[in-house]
């Protein structure tokens, strides 16, 4: 917390830069009001209407402190008497009455009388721009006409008192005044240099909420996406039940599932669940956060214990490498983070829950003083969560429990020693291992600064993680991501523009023990850029674009703490019973985790949509990356899109995604776990390992080389229709086929070693392969390609309802395998038996319900309702599933102040958790209890 404390500081200095921060200061002055009359808008006049709003207004204000005269003459006239007579404040407004007479709309403004413009608007209405001529049900809409003058009141009240220095709250005005019909029919007085920023304002709002950044360098439009997109905007994730990221996406995302590994938290997308995360691709703001070395998506972002700088979080289901190149082989997560044109003033949360779970935020945008078209936004926050306990169930009690720090100091419990053998023996298995389940520190720092066309982002992250499933001692990870990013885009014509983008990116990764000993870490830099070059109707009706990026990774690199290695648990190695061996090298000098290296990809693509006619579009894209050891590869897409009825939309569409093997496949490291580089392949076969023995010991096959790792490719076929049955009811249905071909799987070397009591033939020494040396169980593991291909097929349908009190989804993805080559016998993907070949740890079958219920303005509930019948273990025993439920409430209790609970897992399910693979073999277990028990958490949010 020291480090945030002081970065804390560092931010609420530039915020100043920005804007005043002093406390407001209230005097009597500032407490003089003067209410206008309020007029009809599109009705009818209702008779002593504008009476009871005035008077319930001045009765809530005189019950606060203010001094309140109500005027009657027009706006003109009020202002000036109001300016005369020292009233800080002068509102009045209009009224609209439906058919029946009972419903009641409020439009209000607040001006300051020395300015004679607007500063503020508050309104009581249901009204969409748009939608004005909708007749909706009076029972969904009923509301007494005393209740909306009280919420009225209630909420211009608010207005006033947190308003005492009578700054313009453009946010409001752009929400009451411009995206409503009255801007439309009334002419209000805003001050000049505002109105066009203001207008602008609205565009870049909706723009932050509606569009879609991350499938396309051509098309934002949500409805013309070239691909199957998912769209998770604030309200949603904040009320979803989810602590993660990789939880977020679970609870909302057909063709989303998380799984769990021995050593990580897996992101499956269509049945598919690698052993790591690099098949997914992650992005901040469009800017590439993946790790090349192993891992993929940094885990202080994907499995973060903090949501509150999210804004919103685009969903690529599918290969994007298109746009985005290797590592979006299965989907892209894309998360847009808090800003200036999103969130304005200062915002402080604050959440607490069982098992010591508590979190606070602090964040604020801002606008510059001299400088208007300079924007800044910051956000600082740190969540503690102590986890629960781990229930001895599935893998975590069939496993026992191996620790390096039970050789160090016995007194640690982990071992005994057997009083007969003199030998060390086992006392804990995972679940009395010392971890517990999903505890976690995290802490973030996120700041945007906008000056026209230039956009400087920097985003700090740290977690420390228990990894609640490994069976080592190197159990706690941790996590710090230092990135910076610019971007800067420039229209040179309405027809031709640009957009410059670079990065650079610190990563640490720290492996401790449950007490504290470090027992490995390294350091990744990333850094590179690009160049798109957009141009839009130079032929009619076609948007091209043309891009080159460039990006490097620094590997094997010293963490904060000097660290590059690690240590791996062996019994009978007397060179690991010590941290410092008898040759007095330590773990940095003899288990190298990650060798020193770069690797440098260069890439192109192109990318265009034409617009056939005004029913018919047709996209196509293709990109080209260079990469210095498996050369290169072009990820294509084509498709179309048919827009039959303004309601009914289709796509059809086939594009390629791509990932090559991780980093660390070339530059070595893992050492004294037995990581075999692909450069040491070719001296396999001269090296004579036994692979085989007869009935006398004598070898009767070796191991021949292994051909040169390619990247695994994934070419996807989708039809997707979009229906609008009605204006609260659609549909969306997506059809896919894929086929996966060249899967990077994990290929093994091993033979038994002599013993004392047979030290004939039949066993071996593994010898040194190039400049790799075996690992501690006399052994080489290494990346390769299974032969042939994986063929699946599968469909995504989700029904949303919508009205004014309830907004509903129901989802359903199926995912089947199709077949699958005889080569895909010990799949990374699949289970092991060949008469009944399954999805391994991916639930073919998933049912969703998210629904939000609005009782009132204030008062909203959510249910989030996750259902998968059944998963298959690694060693293809089916397993039963989970009825997973989150619910939550949110209440405002003022404008600027609300309060939620959240409570997860309602229905305490506790089936083991889908699990793809554990170390000591994949056929040892049937699941993990990884699913927390019930549990809850409540927060407020306060506005300034």
């Amino acid at each position: 917390m020291n480090k945030i404390s002081k970065v804390l500081s560092i931010f609420l200095f530039l915020i100043s830069l920005f804007g005043d921060l002093k406390p407001q200061e209230t005097n009597s002055t500032l407490k003089k009001v003067a209410i206008g009359t309020f007029q009809p808008t599109k009705s009818k006049k209702v008779e002593g209407l504008s009476e009871d709003i005035q008077v319930k207004l001045k009765d809530d204000l005189e019950s606060k402190g203010f001094i309140v005269k109500i005027l009657g003459g027009d706006l003109k006239g009020n202002l000036a008497i109001s300016k005369t007579e020292g009233f800080s404040f002068y509102i009045d407004g209009y009224y609209k009455t439906l058919e029946n007479n009972k419903n009641l709309s409020i439009y209000s403004q607040i001006y300051n009388p020395d300015t004679g413009y607007m500063i503020d608007a508050v309104n009581i209405t249901d009204e969409i721009l748009g939608l004005e001529d909708i007749k909706l049900d009076d029972k969904e809409t009923l509301k007494s006409k005393e209740n909306s003058i009280k919420d009225f009141s209630n909420k211009a009240t608010t207005r006033l008192r947190t308003n005492v220095k009578r700054i313009e709250r453009r946010e409001n005005i752009e929400e009451a005044v411009f995206n409503t019909s009255l801007n439309k029919d009334h002419d209000f007085p805003i001050a000049k240099e505002n109105i066009e920023k203001s207008s602008e304002e609205v565009f870049k709002l909706l723009a932050e909420k509606q569009v879609i950044s991350v499938a396309s360098n051509v098309v934002k439009d949500a409805n013309k996406q070239p691909v199957s997109v998912t769209l998770i905007n604030r309200q949603q994730i904040k009320m979803s039940g989810a602590r993660t990221v990789n939880e977020v996406l679970t609870i909302y995302v057909p063709g989303f599932f998380t799984v769990e590994d021995q050593d990580d938290t897996i992101a499956g997308f269509r049945g598919f669940a690698p052993d790591n995360n690099a098949k997914v691709l992650l992005l901040i703001n469009g800017h590439n956060m993946n790790t090349e070395w192993f891992w993929g998506p940094p885990d202080a972002i994907i499995n973060g214990l903090n949501l509150e700088y999210i804004e919103r979080i685009e969903v690529i289901r599918g290969p994007g490498s298109v746009t985005l190149g290797q590592g979006a082989l299965l989907g892209v997560i894309n998360i847009i983070t808090r800003n200036a044109n999103t969130h304005k003033g200062l915002q402080l949360n604050s959440q607490a829950g069982g098992n010591n779970y508590y979190s606070g935020t602090l964040s604020g945008g801002f606008e510059g003083k001299e400088l208007k078209e300079m924007k800044g936004y910051f956000h600082v926050s740190s969540a503690r969560y102590n986890g629960q306990d781990i229930r001895s169930e599935g893998w975590a009690r069939s496993q026992s429990y191996a620790g390096q720090e039970g050789y160090y100091d016995y007194k640690n419990g982990l071992w005994e020693v057997d009083s007969q053998t003199n030998q060390p023996t086992l006392k804990k298995n995972v679940a009395t291992s010392g971890s517990r389940l999903k505890r976690s520190y995290n802490d973030v720092v996120t700041s945007i600064i906008n000056y026209k066309g230039l956009e400087f982002t920097a985003f700090y992250g740290n977690q420390i993680r228990d990894m609640y499933n490994f069976y080592r001692d190197r159990n706690r990870l941790e996590n710090t991501i230092k990135n910076g990013a610019v971007t800067f885009t420039h229209d040179f014509t309405e027809r031709v523009s640009l957009k410059i983008k670079s990065y650079y990116t610190v990563d640490d990764i720290f492996l401790r023990s449950n007490n504290g000993l470090t027992l490995g870490g390294t350091r990744e830099l990333r850094y590179g850029g690009s160049v798109i070059l957009g141009l839009n109707d130079l032929i009619k009706n076609n948007n091209l674009a043309i891009g080159v990026e460039f990006r490097k990774y620094d590997m094997g690199l010293a963490n904060t703490e000097n660290n590059n290695f690690i240590l791996n648990y062996s019994q009978n190695s007397s060179d690991n019973a010590l941290l410092i061996d008898r040759e007095g090298k330590t773990p940095n000098q003899r288990n190298r985790y990650v060798y020193p290296g770069s690797i440098a990809v260069q890439s192109f693509f192109v990318e265009d949509f034409y617009k056939l006619n005004d029913k018919i579009d047709i996209f196509g894209a293709f990109r080209y990356d260079k990469h210095p050891y498996w050369g290169g590869n072009v990820a294509p897409r084509i498709g179309t899109l048919y827009s039959a009825t303004s309601n009914l939309r289709f796509r059809l569409s086939y594009q390629e995604g791509f990932r090559g093997v991780v980093g660390v496949s070339y530059t070595g490291g893992f050492e004294g776990d037995g990581h075999l580089r692909i450069q040491n392949f070719s001296y396999v076969q001269p090296s004579n390992i036994p692979n085989g023995f007869d009935s006398n010991g004598y070898p009767t096959s070796y191991y021949g080389d292994s051909p040169k790792t390619k990247p695994e490719k994934m070419k996807s076929h989708e039809f997707a229709i979009n229906y609008s049955i009605t204006s609260n009811l659609s549909i969306e249905s997506i059809f896919f086929y894929n086929r996966v071909q060249k899967i990077i799987d994990v290929g093994v070397l091993y033979c038994d070693p002599p013993t004392t009591t047979q030290p004939g033939p039949n066993g071996c020494v593994m010898p040194r392969l190039g400049n790799d040396i075996p690992g501690n169980w006399n052994g080489y593991w290494f990346y390769k390609n299974n032969p042939g291909e994986i063929r699946q097929g599968g469909a995504e349908i989700s029904i949303n309802y919508k009205r004014k009190l309830i907004d509903t989804t129901f989802s359903y993805s199926l995912v089947r395998l199709i077949t699958a080559s005889p080569g895909q016998t010990d799949s990374v993907y699949l289970t092991n038996d060949p008469t009944n070949r399954q999805f391994r740890g991916y639930p073919s079958s998933v049912f969703r319900w998210n629904t939000f219920i609005y009782p009132t303005d204030r008062l909203s509930f959510s249910i989030m309702y996750l259902y998968y019948p059944s998963w298959y273990s690694p060693k293809n025993s089916r397993v039963e599933g989970n009825h997973l439920m989150n619910l939550a409430v949110n209440f405002k209790l003022l404008e600027n102040l609300e309060i939620f609970g959240i409570l997860k897992n309602t229905l305490n399910q506790t089936n083991l958790y889908p699990m793809i693979s554990n170390s000591g073999g994949r056929d040892i277990s049937d699941g993990t209890p990884a699913i927390e028990k019930r549990t809850y958490w409540l927060g407020l949010n306060y506005s300034f």
